[in-house]
């Protein structure tokens, strides 16, 4: 999928895959960033 392909075309590609193959592979892959917690701050003077 980040080579910007369907679901569709990677079934076609791969076809002893399932859907939920897929599904589950972007779950495991977003997992690890999920935990990540970014405190963002702007000084509007700094961009002055």
């Amino acid at each position: 999928m980040a080579s910007i392909r369907t679901p569709e075309e990677i079934l076609t590609a791969y076809p002893y895959l399932e859907l939920l193959d897929i599904y589950e592979a972007l779950a495991y892959a977003a997992w690890p960033v999920e935990e990540i917690e970014a405190t963002l701050t702007m000084d509007i003077e700094d961009y002055h």
